[in-house]
C-alpha cells in the first residue's frame, strides 16, 4: 500500500483541537422476531409487602433528613441580622413548630402516613393491583398527563383530587407487568426525590403566620405565649395544613422509567443513536433538563375551521376530542404543548380558560403545566388570520427541520444523537438565540404583525374561506407572508455574533474542528490504519480525497456563512444544502477512519464498514468529477490563450524581428513567446489530467 498517500493525508495544516465525543453504536435486526407481550409477573403478590417494607424504612430516614434540614433552617434565619426583626421572629417560630411536628410525630408518620398528609401512593399503585389505569389528573391547576393510578381507594386517588376543577380523566386500563427489580428502583428513586425536595413540600416561607396578624406574641411571667394560627386549632394542624397538596404534586410527578416499547407492525422503529465522528472520544452530554424550565407560555391558537365558533363550542368541540388547538413552537420542536384542560368558559367574553402542559419529546419525564391562559375567541375568529398563522409556523418549522436533518437528526432534537458533542452545543446555542428573537425581540414581533395584516387585507381582497377550503390566490398570498417572515428572521442573524463570532460561521468552525481530530486520530495511529485498509483491500487515496473534499465543503460553507443576500429564505435554504454537503463528509471520513483493530468475525461491524467506504468512494468520486471539471475548463482555457498568443507572437516576431535594432525589444518579444509556450503547454497538461480523470 502506497504510504506516500497516508503521509498527504496527514501533513494539512492543524485547526482548532476541540472536545470530542463518542457514542455507541446500537443496531436494530430488522429480521428479529417481535417480543411476546409483557405479562403479570409471577411473584407479584410478594411486591405488595416489599413496598410497604421499603416505604416505611425510607420514609424514616426522610423524617430524619427533614428534621436536620428545618434545625439548620432555623439556625441561618436566627443569625440572618439583616432580616426584618418581626419577620425573622415569625419565621422561627414557624421553623420550630415544624420541627416540634415531625419529632411529636415521625413514628405515627411512618405508621400511618396519609393521616398526616404524606400521600405516598405510586409506590402502591404499582404493588397493588394486576390492572391499572392510565390518565390525565388535573389538580391544583396543574396538568398530570399518563398518570398511572388504581381502581381502590386510596390508589385511585379520588379522596385526594377533590374539589373545584380537579378531575381524572380515564385514557385506558393496562395490565400492571412492573418487575421487582422495577419496583425497588422505582421506591428507591421516588424517595431519593423526596429527599431532595421534602423541605420545599412541608415548608414555604410566605406562608410563615405574620405577627399581630395571624399570631400574636404575649409575655407573661415565664416568657412569651405565643398563640395558634389563626383559624386553626393547634400548630399541628397549621402545618399540616400545608403539607397536602404539594406531597400530591410531588407523588403525581413521580413515575417508572419505562423500557422502550416494541414497535407496532406498521410503527417505524426508532433510530439508534448515531456512532461518534471521531472515533474513541468521550461523550459530553448536552444538558436539556434545565431548559424545561426556561420555556415560553405559549397561548394556543384556534385552527382555523374552528375559528368561526363561540368559546362554549369550543369547549364542546375539545372535549370530544378534536384537534381545535395549535402552537407557535416552530422552532424547538423538541418541546410539545398541549392543553390539558379548558377549566372555564365566559360566554359573555366569549372567552375560555386553558392549562397547558409542555413536554420533552426525548425525555417525556421531563414536563410542566403553566398557570391557567385565558384564550379570547376575538383574537382567534378571523379564519383567513389563522390560516396565515398557520402557514409561518409550518413554513418556519420545515425550514428549521431541514437544518436538523442535515446534521442527521429529527425534529425531536436529540443533542446526543448528533455524534459530536461540539456540534450539539452549538446547535443548542443557535436554537436558542433564533427563539429569543423570535419571542422576545420586540421589533421583529412588530414586523411579523405588519407583514401578518397586510397579507389579511390582502386575502380578504383576492378570495373568500368556506368550510375549510382556501382559495388558490389565498394561499399564495399565505406563502409569501410566510417566507417574508423567514427572512426576517433569518438576516438579522447573519450580522450577529454567538460567543464571538459570525452567527451562521459557528457552525463550520466546528466542522473544521473535528477535521483536525479526525486527522489527529489518524496521525496517531497510522500504521493500524493502513493495516485495516490492506485488510480490507481499501485505496488510501480515498481517505486522502475525502479529506480534501470536506475541508473544501467546509471551507465553501464557511465563506458563504457572512455572504450578504436579498432574499434571505433562499439564502438560508442554501445555506443548510452547504451544511448537509459538508456533514454528509466529515461524518463518513470519521467512519472510514479505520484507526482501531477490527474483528472480522463481526459481521454486522464489516457490513458498516464497507457501506462506509462505498459511500465514501461516492463521495470522494463527486470531489475528483468537480477538480476534473475544473482542470477541464481552465485547461482549455489557458491552452487557447496560450496557443493564440504563440500564434500572433510568432506571426508578429517573424515579420518585425529582422527590423528591430534595439536589443532589449527583442529579448521582450522572445519572453513574451516563451511565457506565451509556458501557458501553451501548462493548459494541454491541465486538459490532459482532467479528461484522464487525474
Amino acid at each position: 500500500m502506497n504510504k506516500s498517500k497516508l503521509k498527504k493525508f496527514l501533513v494539512f495544516p492543524a485547526l482548532i483541537t476541540p472536545i470530542l465525543p463518542a457514542v455507541t453504536l446500537i443496531s436494530r435486526r430488522a429480521e428479529e422476531k417481535p417480543e411476546k407481550p409483557k405479562e403479570v409477573a409471577k411473584d407479584f403478590d410478594t411486591f405488595d409487602g416489599i413496598a410497604k417494607e421499603e416505604v416505611k424504612k425510607r420514609l424514616k430516614k426522610v423524617l430524619e433528613v427533614a428534621i436536620s434540614y428545618f434545625q439548620n433552617e432555623s439556625k441561618r434565619v436566627n443569625n440572618d441580622k439583616k432580616m426584618d426583626f418581626k419577620k425573622r421572629t415569625a419565621a422561627i417560630i414557624y421553623l420550630e413548630n415544624i420541627i416540634k411536628f415531625l419529632n411529636d410525630n415521625k413514628d405515627k408518620i411512618v405508621q400511618d402516613y396519609y393521616k398526616y398528609d404524606f400521600h405516598i401512593l405510586q409506590p402502591h399503585v404499582l404493588s397493588k393491583e394486576k390492572k391499572l389505569l392510565v390518565g390525565d389528573i388535573f389538580f391544583n391547576k396543574k396538568n398530570y398527563v399518563q398518570v398511572k393510578y388504581g381502581f381502590i381507594d386510596p390508589y385511585n386517588y379520588e379522596k385526594v383530587i377533590k374539589g373545584e376543577g380537579n378531575t381524572i380523566k380515564k385514557i385506558e386500563e393496562i395490565d400492571n407487568v412492573i418487575t421487582k427489580e422495577q419496583l425497588t428502583k422505582f421506591i428507591e428513586t421516588y424517595f431519593v426525590n423526596l429527599e431532595k425536595e421534602i423541605g420545599k413540600i412541608i415548608y414555604n416561607s410566605e406562608e410563615t403566620p405574620e405577627i399581630d396578624k395571624d399570631i400574636e406574641v404575649k409575655p407573661t411571667p415565664d416568657g412569651l405565649q405565643i398563640t395558634k394560627p389563626k383559624n386553626f386549632e393547634s400548630w399541628e394542624a397549621f402545618v399540616q395544613s400545608k403539607i397536602k397538596n404539594r406531597f400530591v404534586d410531588f407523588d403525581l410527578r413521580q413515575k417508572i422509567e419505562e423500557e422502550e416499547p416494541t414497535p407496532k407492525p406498521n410503527e417505524k422503529p426508532p433510530e439508534p443513536p448515531k456512532p461518534s465522528i471521531v472515533p474513541d472520544k468521550p461523550t459530553e452530554k448536552v444538558e436539556t433538563e434545565q431548559q424545561i424550565e426556561s420555556l415560553p407560555w405559549l397561548t394556543p391558537i384556534v385552527s382555523a375551521e374552528y375559528a368561526h365558533l363561540s368559546a362554549d363550542n369550543i369547549k364542546s368541540e375539545f372535549e370530544s376530542g378534536k384537534n381545535v388547538f395549535f402552537f407557535d413552537n416552530p422552532i424547538n420542536t423538541r418541546y410539545s404543548y398541549r392543553v390539558g384542560k379548558i377549566t372555564s368558559v365566559n360566554s359573555g367574553a366569549n372567552t375560555f380558560k386553558v392549562v397547558v402542559s409542555v413536554q420533552d419529546r426525548i425525555d417525556p419525564s421531563q414536563q410542566r403545566s403553566f398557570p391557567e391562559l385565558e384564550v379570547k375567541m376575538e383574537d382567534n375568529s378571523n379564519p383567513l388570520f389563522q390560516i396565515l398563522r398557520q402557514e409561518q409556523i409550518n413554513t418556519l418549522k420545515n425550514s428549521f427541520t431541514s437544518l436538523y436533518t442535515a446534521l442527521g437528526i429529527d425534529d425531536k432534537l436529540d443533542y446526543n444523537n448528533l455524534g459530536d458533542s461540539d456540534i450539539a452545543n452549538v446547535l443548542f446555542s443557535m436554537i436558542t438565540a433564533i427563539t429569543t428573537i423570535y419571542y422576545n425581540n420586540s421589533n421583529f414581533i412588530y414586523e411579523v404583525s405588519l407583514l401578518l395584516s397586510k397579507g389579511l387585507n390582502s386575502m380578504e381582497d383576492q378570495g373568500i374561506y368556506d368550510a375549510g377550503v382556501v382559495s388558490p390566490a389565498n394561499q399564495k398570498v399565505a406563502d409569501k407572508v410566510a417566507e417574508s417572515i423567514k427572512a426576517l428572521l433569518i438576516e438579522p442573524l447573519v450580522g450577529s455574533k454567538l460567543s464571538g463570532l459570525p452567527f451562521w460561521t459557528f457552525l463550520p468552525i466546528v466542522f473544521e474542528n473535528v477535521l483536525t481530530e479526525i486527522k489527529a486520530n489518524v496521525g496517531k495511529a497510522k500504521e493500524l490504519l493502513e493495516s485495516n485498509y490492506n485488510e480490507f483491500n481499501f485505496k488510501l487515496n480515498v481517505l486522502d480525497t475525502l479529506y480534501r473534499k470536506a475541508s473544501k465543503d467546509v471551507f465553501e460553507l464557511k465563506a458563504f456563512s457572512t455572504s450578504k443576500s436579498l432574499n434571505y429564505a433562499k439564502w438560508f435554504d442554501s445555506y443548510v444544502t452547504k451544511v448537509a454537503k459538508a456533514f454528509a463528509s466529515i461524518q463518513t471520513l470519521g467512519k472510514i477512519s479505520l484507526t482501531k483493530k477490527i474483528n472480522k468475525s463481526d459481521s454486522k461491524k464489516v457490513e458498516e464498514i464497507q457501506n462506509a467506504y462505498d459511500k465514501a468512494l461516492g463521495l470522494a468520486q463527486q470531489g475528483n468529477a468537480t477538480q476534473t471539471k475544473l482542470q477541464i475548463t481552465f485547461g482549455a482555457l489557458m491552452l487557447a490563450i496560450g496557443l493564440i498568443n504563440t500564434i500572433a507572437w510568432a506571426i508578429i516576431t517573424s515579420l518585425k524581428y529582422r527590423k528591430l535594432t534595439n536589443k532589449n525589444i527583442k529579448k521582450v518579444f522572445i519572453t513574451i513567446i516563451i511565457i506565451s509556450v509556458i501557458v501553451l503547454i501548462a493548459g494541454a497538461t491541465l486538459l490532459g489530467w482532467g479528461l484522464k480523470g487525474i
